[in-house]
């Protein structure tokens, strides 16, 4: 479960997608689930969240800042982010602090 909104924010020319307060299910919580399936989830969670910011008729932005739950999840996505500068997909994707940034094209 996550708190997703949409907001005009500073230094931002247009609104951006907030995705924050990020809640797994007790079983990724309480059990040994393996950082492969962690990593599925984590990914799973940015494809809905880029669909809504690509396709949603009220949640369509260019701009996408993601909370990060944990220094675990800013190295996954700093590493899911130099992959995906390399095939061009985005204007710009980096993580900074506990923040994902992505701005489409």
């Amino acid at each position: 479960m996550v708190q997703v909104n949409k907001a005009g924010l500073p230094k931002y020319n247009s609104p951006v997608l907030r995705v924050r307060f990020m809640t797994l299910s007790p079983e990724f919580d309480l059990t040994d689930k393996s950082m492969s399936e962690y990593g599925d989830l984590l990914v799973s969670l940015l494809s809905h969240v880029l669909s809504l910011a690509y396709l949603d008729p009220v949640l369509s932005c260019m701009h996408v800042k993601f909370h990060l739950r944990s220094q675990t999840d800013q190295q996954f996505f700093a590493m899911l982010g130099r992959g995906l500068k390399d095939r061009d997909v985005f204007e710009s994707i980096q993580t900074r602090g506990a923040w994902l940034y992505i701005t489409r094209k």
